[in-house]
């Protein structure tokens, strides 16, 4: 997985490539539920797997050569060259089938959907896909919020 930097200078230039060819992008973020209960009852150990499970987890799920990054904690984002919203949900029960394993960890999951054009900034949709995110979290957790900016 990419790191913070590393997924910004890869997402930049999917972003370019998607608007050159007038193509849908999405991007992902993921927030798991549950994750500082893990660390707090089982200890970072079982915390650092359960993180490098859900790691495995996206790049096994995910048929094309997205950018995916661990943004921090225990958040993960995605960048995926087509509409996500059926990859995203797919994440969602596959997280949850995961957690069990994992003391119960879900996932809170925002998208983002749009066609980018030579003004669209990266930091505007990872902010919009995190506000979908945390809504996602207000609404019960272990759901899937959608945004489109077609």
């Amino acid at each position: 997985l990419l790191n913070r930097r590393g997924f910004v200078v890869r997402a930049r230039a999917l972003l370019r490539q998607a608007a050159e060819a007038h193509r849908a992008v999405s991007l992902i973020y993921l927030d798991l539920d549950g994750f500082k209960q893990l660390n707090d009852s089982l200890g970072h150990s079982a915390g650092d797997r359960c993180l490098v499970d859900v790691a495995r987890l996206i790049e096994d799920m995910v048929a094309t050569r997205p950018v995916v990054a661990r943004m921090g904690g225990d958040e993960f984002v995605l960048l995926v060259d087509e509409e996500g919203t059926d990859l995203g949900e797919a994440l969602r029960v596959g997280l949850m089938t995961l957690g069990g394993a994992h003391g119960g960890v879900s996932g809170s999951f925002g998208l983002v959907t749009l066609i980018p054009d030579d003004d669209t900034e990266l930091d505007s949709i990872v902010a919009r896909a995190d506000e979908a995110m945390l809504a996602a979290k207000r609404a019960g957790k272990n759901q899937l919020v959608t945004t489109a900016l077609l």
